[in-house]
């Protein structure tokens, strides 16, 4: 999934309707939905990506890795999303589900902590939702394989023809730099190596 994908997960579990804006930070980068990306035009404060630019997979690849999310940047909900564990999807299980939970979230617009505990009942709702919204079988679930950029693709056709074992049979025209540095502007893979640079 990506990182807004996850950000609807979130919101879904904690119950909120998505009226603020969020973002996600990993080390220096923030990933943003576009109004936050949009205002950011400006090149100032560190590097912002889009949230549906990369996928959780990219950014959190293995056990330890750390992201915050941070939702309503006025009441400065911030939250620490550990990955714990990866393993590959059951077949027949339904994703998003959430196998545990504690605590309560707080409530939209609250200011304030919400004392509680996350019981069976609301673990079983929650899962509920997470089908009513469209949770899919593991099997249908897309493999980081499948997560080519078409954009940077599109940039080198010769490499992606002799990836997939075709030859070239006559060299392809290069577009103008300037067209190359638009459409290079338009990838997600060199906007991420961009932030990691």
């Amino acid at each position: 999934m990506t990182l807004g994908e996850l950000s609807d997960i979130l919101q879904d579990a904690f119950e909120w309707d998505g009226d603020h804006l969020h973002k996600f930070d990993l080390g220096n980068v923030s990933y943003v939905p576009e109004l936050l990306l949009e205002q950011h035009h400006l090149g100032f404060g560190p590097p912002m990506i889009h949230e549906d630019a990369v996928r959780l997979g990219q950014v959190a690849p293995r056990p330890g890795v750390v992201l915050t999310y941070t939702y309503d940047l006025g009441d400065d909900w911030r939250h620490r999303i550990e990955v714990e564990d990866i393993a590959p999807a059951e077949p027949d299980a339904l994703y998003p589900t959430c196998p545990a939970g504690r605590g309560l979230a707080p409530e939209e617009d609250s200011y304030d902590y919400t004392p509680g505990t996350f019981t069976e009942p609301e673990r079983l709702a929650l899962n509920r939702l997470f089908r009513a919204n469209g949770a899919l079988p593991g099997r249908e679930l897309r493999m980081a394989t499948d997560n080519i950029d078409p954009v940077f693709t599109a940039l080198f056709p010769g490499l992606a023809q002799a990836d997939a074992g075709e030859r070239l049979l006559e060299p392809r025209e290069v577009a103008p730099v300037h067209q190359l540095a638009e459409q290079a502007a338009a990838s997600a893979l060199v906007r991420w190596a961009l932030a990691l640079a």
